[in-house]
């Protein structure tokens, strides 16, 4: 046996450095609308004018005094038959309100449960929603994990795929993808409150509270990220975890460009498989004048190349740590059309 060892033996994680690249199942976030009916017809109020539904009665009473007066035989039958007239017209305008007031209550509370309904369905729509996000952008925390037990999960994108190249910048409001569709009331005033009350769902539930906000970098030309040294690093941290963990290293490549004295941040990217480059057989970080001669030669010729030919392999990003001459450089024409081109610059900056 052997002793006084100072090192155990550990399995290898998944056969490590053997990757076997796993067949992904895409979650699809579903866009269909959410129909919001309107509410039933309000029901019409009764025009109850007491002196024109009376005014035949009391004529009838006026006529059987007149009658009384010059001697009538028919006179009690007539006060009799006025009264009555008048009698059923008041019940009548009574029960027509009654009605009125009870088809309403019972509008109004049939509406409201329905709507009660609704936001109910809305809000486990909105919930299923956020988690097919979170299943399609993973946080920093699962990818991190990924990396950790060298996952099959990791490079899980395509460029086929329609979240290609999306990277995920944090949390926030997000617009719904399953929009609340209603009626929209063209009237001038609205007098009904329960029509408003399709519109005013619409606004509550509009958006994805708390999901991930996404930006699609292959349909971008450039991107401004400004704030504190420290946030800045951060973030570039979290943009280059999230593209290495998801996109494979043969369709996106990286490009750093940096101060010298910004160059023991940034040395650790140089292991980075996304970062090699076969073109120039080294790595495509920028932190002196002879990175800069050679990385920024590079990009001009090959920017040339896809604009002339109007195609390209994979996509390169850029970062931007600091400008380092960019601006008066030849491969900063470039930037209008850098979409078209496979590519995306990254700019980083103070407030």
């Amino acid at each position: 046996a052997i002793r006084s060892l100072n090192y155990i033996d550990q399995a290898e994680q998944n056969s490590y450095p053997k990757f076997n690249r796993n067949t992904r199942v895409k979650t699809v976030v579903c866009d269909d609308k959410i129909e919001i009916l309107d509410p039933p017809t309000k029901p019409q109020k009764p025009k109850n004018n007491l002196f024109m539904r009376l005014l035949p009665s009391l004529g009838m009473l006026i006529a059987a005094g007149v009658m009384a007066f010059f001697g009538g035989a028919m006179i009690i039958m007539s006060a009799i038959s006025g009264a009555m007239a008048i009698f059923t017209t008041i019940m009548s305008i009574k029960e027509g309100n009654k009605d009125y007031k009870q088809s309403t209550a019972e509008r109004i509370e049939k509406y409201n449960a329905y709507i009660a309904k609704k936001k109910g369905e809305i809000q486990q729509c909105r919930a299923q929603e956020h988690d097919e996000l979170e299943a399609l952008f993973v946080s920093q925390s699962v990818e991190r994990s990924r990396f950790n037990s060298f996952s099959s999960d990791l490079f899980d994108r395509s460029k086929e795929d329609e979240d290609y190249l999306c990277v995920r910048l944090g949390d926030g409001d997000v617009l719904s993808k399953r929009e609340v569709n209603y009626k929209k009331q063209e009237k001038l005033e609205i007098e009904d409150d329960l029509q408003l009350i399709p519109e005013q769902l619409c606004a509550e539930y509009k958006n994805v509270h708390n999901a991930p906000i996404v930006c699609d970098f292959k349909a971008i030309n450039a991107m401004g990220i400004v704030g504190s040294p420290g946030f800045r690093f951060e973030f570039l941290k979290n943009i280059v975890i999230d593209i290495a963990a998801r996109q494979y290293f043969s369709d996106v490549k990286m490009v750093f460009v940096a101060k010298k004295e910004q160059k023991n941040q940034i040395q650790w990217l140089r292991f980075l498989p996304h970062v090699y480059n076969d073109a120039v057989g080294g790595r495509n970080i920028v932190c002196d004048d002879e990175s800069k001669n050679l990385i920024f030669e590079y990009l001009y010729k090959e920017l040339t190349i896809r604009e002339q030919n109007k195609s390209f392999s994979e996509n390169i990003i850029v970062f931007f740590y600091d400008e380092y001459g960019f601006k008066s450089h030849p491969i900063s024409k470039f930037v209008s059309k850098a979409k078209d081109l496979g590519v995306t610059f990254v700019f980083f900056g103070d407030t």
